[in-house]
């Protein structure tokens, strides 16, 4: 996976939040996924739990934005770590909340990957 291909996966996840549709979503993650959330302070790891929170996450319309970010190969493995903004667009007015994230791509076929590991948390000085 080179750079452009990592990037591509992120902005991959990034449109799927924007368009609030957790079925599209839920597809980037492996059936083993694990999360790590954001405004939650509970793992989730099964589908079932990753759904949970996309349904309470995406409620609130966030859109996402790229801000920063490094990435790697690792044979079948991939990883990103950065910072991405959501504008959650259902908050009067609306709130940016900015979050540092790492991602872990396996690699399942020779064109798709999908999210093994996710952790996004608030940036310290949000």
């Amino acid at each position: 996976m080179q750079s452009a291909i990592i990037k591509q996966q992120l902005q991959n996840w990034l449109d799927a939040v924007t368009a609030g549709q957790v079925p599209g979503v839920l597809a980037l993650y492996a059936q083993d996924g694990v999360l790590v959330p954001t405004l939650s302070s509970h793992i989730r790891r099964t589908p079932a739990e990753l759904e949970d929170y996309f349904e309470h996450f995406l409620a609130q319309s966030p859109e996402a934005q790229l801000l920063d970010w490094e990435g790697r190969q690792l044979g079948a493995i991939a990883v990103a770590s950065g910072h991405y903004r959501f504008n959650m667009r259902q908050q009067n007015p609306p709130q940016a909340v900015d979050a540092r994230f790492t991602f872990v791509w396996r690699q399942q076929s020779a064109d798709q990957w999908l999210i093994l590991e996710h952790h996004s948390s608030l940036n310290p000085d949000s």
